[in-house]
């Protein structure tokens, strides 16, 4: 899919497909039309350190199948920290300082100067 065939697309707790998205659904989506496969995970509760743990817990998982970066470009994936400094938010870069994610206004684009939070970027190993 297109970049804009995403935008719009709802808001939808715990949604994994085209009906709605939540920010983890959106991603995985986004990334197995990369070929590449980010693991799912379940989670009952979203309190801030749940969300946190299970963000710590993909990328242990995901090993050296990526690698932390200090600029993102097309492509790479963006965790975002909340201002308890855990991750709270995860999106996917555009390059030029953009990224596309889902939050509760559904599926968008923005820049990452005007969500102005605290990230690591993370590209995936050829």
């Amino acid at each position: 899919m297109s970049i804009e065939e995403y935008i719009g697309i709802p808001f939808k707790n715990h949604g994994r497909d085209l009906d709605g998205f939540d920010c983890w659904g959106f991603c995985i989506h986004y990334c197995k039309g990369l070929n590449r496969e980010l693991p799912d995970f379940q989670y009952e509760k979203s309190d801030d350190e749940t969300m946190s743990e299970n963000y710590e817990k993909i990328l242990m998982e995901l090993g050296n199948k990526v690698t932390k970066v200090s600029e993102p470009e097309k492509d790479d994936f963006i965790l975002f920290k909340n201002s308890r400094g855990l991750f709270s938010h995860i999106g996917i870069s555009l390059g030029n300082g953009r990224f596309i994610h889902c939050d509760l206004l559904g599926v968008r684009v923005l820049t990452l100067e005007h969500y102005n939070r605290q990230y690591e970027a993370y590209r995936w190993q050829q």
